[in-house]
């Protein structure tokens, strides 16, 4: 879906405000301070329910105001249009998608995908594996229909994991959640590395016509697969327990990019 229609009201600088986007490229004119970055914040939450800028969504709202709000119209290839909305105020963060209320911002990511390119996007390449692995998260969410279930569920089995290893539990606890962890973790891996390998061939063919430098992408899964991610668990855990965390898994993964040989953020 596009974007065909918004309306702004006291996010940030902007009082009020209402836009029909192009259904191809729109550019932002103005002068500094005049709200273009704000509409964009705007258009961010209506994809995500949060700010590109802030985690704190009530920081977006007009100095005097006690609420913001950002409505829009999808518009489906189809013709059929979507309304959905975002408001944060007194009571609280309120979403609707198709005039339905929603718990989860993660329905307005399915219907209004957005990627923001920006100065900041460097540090994919510069910072530490977890923005690359939100990336690889992102990427899956909007083609793998049930990506986000399986990636919940091993996160929660992570989360009971890591209890039993900083309670001190023994050995024979950690059985349970090792299962669990190896089931989802196993299907996390298969996805990325189906993703990756459309990927690829894609990523290698656009920089050869921008860059006159090889350019590579290694995935490393968390864990050495050639054995299954249960039995890396299992030989990890007294290590596992002296540390207090699980250091072998999909969250340990890492997508590294280079340039003729060196790690992309070095070059």
């Amino acid at each position: 879906m596009r974007l065909g229609a918004i309306q702004v009201q006291n996010i940030r600088v902007l009082a009020e405000l209402e836009c029909t986007p192009g259904a191809r490229l729109n550019v932002f004119v103005g002068a500094n301070g005049s709200g273009k970055t704000s509409l964009l914040e705007a258009i961010h939450i209506l994809g995500s329910g949060r700010s590109f800028r802030t985690r704190r969504l009530g920081e977006l709202i007009r100095r005097g105001e006690s609420a913001l709000m950002a409505r829009g119209v999808l518009q489906g290839d189809d013709g059929a249009s979507t309304p959905v909305g975002v408001e944060k105020g007194p009571e609280g963060l309120r979403i609707r998608v198709g005039g339905e209320g929603v718990r989860s911002a993660s329905e307005l990511a399915r219907q209004l995908p957005l990627a923001v390119i920006s100065p900041d996007s460097q540090r994919v390449l510069t910072d530490g594996a977890d923005l690359r692995r939100r990336l690889m998260d992102w990427a899956l969410f909007h083609v793998e229909p049930g990506y986000l279930a399986t990636l919940q569920r091993y996160r929660r089995a992570l989360r009971q994991r890591n209890a039993v290893l900083r309670d001190g539990g023994r050995l024979s606890g950690l059985a349970a959640w090792d299962e669990e962890l190896a089931e989802a973790g196993e299907a996390l891996h298969g996805q990325r590395t189906a993703l990756l390998a459309g990927v690829l061939p894609l990523y290698a063919q656009t920089l050869q016509g921008l860059i006159p430098m090889a350019v590579d992408m290694d995935y490393q899964a968390g864990w050495d697969t050639s054995v299954a991610l249960r039995e890396a668990l299992a030989a990890a855990a007294g290590a596992d327990r002296a540390r207090g965390f699980t250091g072998v898994g999909p969250h340990r993964a890492d997508l590294r990019l280079g340039v003729e040989g060196s790690p992309a953020g070095q070059v």
